[in-house]
């Protein structure tokens, strides 16, 4: 894997269109700093700029994923902390949002504040057993940021996501699971193994299937159903007339002999 980002926050490697982010501040936590937003925004404008790439991987390093931001920082000057963290976090976020590729998160560990917001806009998510997800923006008398209110209604619905915000306490990784901020939970010792299994598979899929596919999902939640319809008609068919599609079909009916 060749190192494509290296900061002091965070690093990005990539291997065969595959970006594996990693948060390198395991001393605290990976907290979300003025310096790690920078860095953030800067890798995910690299990001932006490849174009055979597949997917990416977030990740912490350490005992956690990222224990919620930097509370020093926000207590010592709010608005000037706002302008350092949550402006670069946000431009960050929406080239994400726009990446034709798959996000996934490895979460372990704590899954906190801002560490929650990122879990939570990645399009799926493993975990492991020991992980905890914990709100806290009410704890310390504030509001979300980084896109939680948006991808939190839309996991859990509206019900579980002010339960969460406003009484919860934390929720370990089988409720998470149950109630859908999770895909998956695994053992810790085998969550390693159970990411990569799961990367290669979506890595060994036509890449405009997988964009298609997301493209399509992410329009359901607000596209008119003869819209959708429509869409998904002419989706179904561009790929149809592709070389894949018939490759595909054939290798199921071998498999099926």
């Amino acid at each position: 894997m060749q190192l494509h980002y290296a900061g002091k926050t965070l690093t990005v490697g990539l291997a065969d269109g595959i970006a594996w982010m990693t948060f390198i501040q395991a001393d605290n936590l990976n907290a979300l700093s003025p310096a790690m937003a920078r860095e953030f925004l800067d890798a995910c404008r690299q990001l932006a700029d490849i174009d055979d790439l597949k997917m990416l991987v977030l990740q912490g390093s350490g005992r956690a994923f990222m224990a919620g931001g930097d509370l020093h920082a926000l207590r010592q000057d709010p608005e000037a902390a706002v302008a350092a963290i949550i402006s670069p976090m946000n431009e960050a976020i929406l080239l994400l949002q726009a990446l034709p590729v798959i996000i996934l998160a490895r979460l372990h560990g704590a899954v906190a504040g801002a560490g929650l917001s990122l879990a939570c806009l990645a399009d799926l998510s493993i975990a492991a057993d020991n992980t905890r997800f914990v709100y806290a923006y009410s704890d310390i008398a504030t509001t979300c940021d980084l896109g939680l209110s948006w991808n939190l209604v839309r996991r859990v619905g509206i019900n579980r996501a002010l339960g969460i915000a406003l009484l919860s306490h934390g929720l370990d990784a089988r409720q998470a699971a149950e109630w859908g901020l999770v895909n998956q939970v695994v053992d810790a010792a085998r969550l390693d193994e159970v990411v990569q299994r799961a990367v290669a598979r979506l890595a060994a899929m036509p890449a405009h299937v997988v964009k298609a596919t997301k493209s399509l999902l992410l329009r359901a939640q607000s596209a008119p159903l003869d819209e959708q319809l429509e869409t998904e008609r002419r989706t179904f068919l561009e790929c149809a007339q592709r070389a894949e599609f018939v490759v595909a079909i054939d290798a199921f009916f071998a498999r099926r002999r």
